[in-house]
């Protein structure tokens, strides 16, 4: 989550807006310290809220959709501050501190319902980027970038961030090699490579580049920057379910560790 907030925060830079550091100090002061407190704010109030309802799940799940969604709305257009972190924070929250509200039945039912809606949303992120791209990159009318898109120069483009994103993985797995092992559990090589080959992209990067592909389309950036923005993180997001998600039980039996 601390990198939708730096992301933000380079994304505003993109778009023209003042970055000396007291401006960067504030935004990130507004939007973490805000999410964290609007999204207490609504914990505290919708665990008060569930106290003068009774065995009714029906309701109780339609409260928490509807505090979940007036919290983000609350917190991304009104305080300017993180609405993704604000509804982690509520989520943290009632895990925390609401499990007396529900009964068991209710607990039941709502981890239900909610495991079906964030199945529902990943689905739903990764059949928009598809159209997203297939739009944008594979209808050459639409879309030109020093006359006509050349498959094989992005392609191979994609291929080396995937290959730098892996190494990038590798040099910090590597430098906190020695603290990671420890502290806490502790982490020995074995780990450190599944640490390395296990780094999965998936709906929270998608979600990112379509917010910069929904920016873009003036002075600061491109619809062509937009698009391949989108592109690229596509294609990292496959490469890395394709290639690290389908090998990662290989992986764990050559290291002994299926067991």
């Amino acid at each position: 989550m601390t990198a939708i907030v730096v992301f933000q925060l380079f994304l505003k830079m993109v778009m023209g807006e003042s970055s000396d550091w007291g401006s960067i100090i504030k935004f990130l002061l507004r939007v973490a310290l805000g999410a964290v407190g609007i999204g207490m704010a609504f914990g505290i109030a919708s665990v008060l809220w569930l106290k003068f309802i009774f065995n009714d799940t029906v309701i109780e799940i339609t409260l928490t959709i509807a505090v979940s969604y007036f919290a983000y709305y609350t917190a991304q257009e009104w305080a300017e501050a993180s609405g993704v972190l604000t509804v982690m924070t509520l989520g943290m929250f009632y895990a925390a501190f609401a499990r007396t509200a529900f009964n068991g039945d209710s607990q039941k039912s709502l981890h239900h319902f909610w495991e079906m809606v964030a199945y529902i949303a990943n689905t739903l992120i990764f059949i928009l980027s598809g159209v997203v791209i297939a739009e944008g990159i594979l209808d050459s009318d639409k879309i030109a970038y020093q006359g006509a898109i050349n498959c094989y120069k992005f392609s191979g483009i994609l291929f080396l961030l995937y290959f730098y994103i892996q190494l990038s993985r590798c040099v910090v797995v590597g430098v906190l090699y020695l603290l990671l092992s420890r502290v806490g559990y502790g982490l020995d090589w074995k780990e450190s490579i599944i640490l390395v080959w296990s780094g999965l992209r998936g709906a929270v990067a998608l979600t990112l580049s379509l917010s910069v592909k929904q920016s873009s389309g003036n002075s600061f950036l491109s619809t062509q920057t937009g698009t391949l923005f989108i592109f690229f993180t596509g294609g990292i997001v496959f490469l890395t379910l394709i290639v690290n998600g389908s090998t990662i039980q290989f992986v764990l039996r050559l290291l002994g560790m299926d067991g």
